[in-house]
């Protein structure tokens, strides 16, 4: 969902596929920067974990969290990112009841 990198980047620069939207935050390891390739990816990696592992709840709560960032990364429009992100949070407690990671998902702020 970030890149981690070790230099200071402008938003707009674009590494390989990835294009750097914003700095999310900095630290000893160096600066995070927003990349939607980087998102689409993980979105890819949740599904193939959900495949080998259809009940495996910790992906769908990625995978919730991911489809409620496409809007905001400018990926898909609202009314079409959070019935994604939605599903994937109810599937998510559909498996585990009293994870806080999952009710926060559904939280409406």
């Amino acid at each position: 969902m970030a890149l981690l990198l070790a230099m200071a980047i402008n938003p707009g620069t674009h590494l390989g596929r990835y294009e750097i939207r914003s700095k999310l935050g900095a630290g000893g390891m160096g600066e995070v920067y927003r990349a939607p390739e980087a998102l689409k990816r993980a979105v890819e990696y949740f599904n193939q974990a959900i495949a080998l592992d259809p009940r495996y709840a910790l992906a769908y709560i990625g995978l919730a969290d991911a489809y409620a960032l496409y809007f905001d990364y400018g990926i898909l429009p609202f009314r079409e990112s959070l019935p994604q992100a939605r599903d994937a949070a109810l599937k998510a407690l559909s498996f585990v009841c009293f994870m806080p990671e999952d009710t926060t998902r559904l939280s409406p702020n």
